[in-house]
């Protein structure tokens, strides 16, 4: 589960990114379409990166995941491009 494996430094770091236009923000929602089973679900990503942010997004998505609508591991992938993302910008 995200909030076992982020450690609080990154959790701070994807709740700081709102919206959806961005580079992390691309990389995330480019990364998730790859495991997307539903487009509904990949839909509301967007709303949520929107609405919350890039980490409330996540876990929402990880939610729809364990539902089927992503492919399993599609979050965690995310996740970790996201933060590879930030690292290698210096985000």
């Amino acid at each position: 589960m995200l909030s076992v494996y982020a450690t609080d430094v990154q959790k701070d770091k994807l709740r700081s990114i709102k919206g959806v236009a961005g580079p992390v923000q691309d990389i995330a929602r480019n990364t998730l379409v790859c495991g997307c089973q539903d487009q509904g679900a990949y839909i509301q990503f967007g709303r949520d990166l929107q609405i919350y942010n890039l980490y409330e997004a996540l876990l929402y998505a990880e939610s729809y995941e364990s539902s089927g609508c992503y492919a399993e591991g599609s979050v965690k992938k995310t996740f970790d491009a996201v933060i590879t993302c930030i690292a290698k910008k210096k985000l």
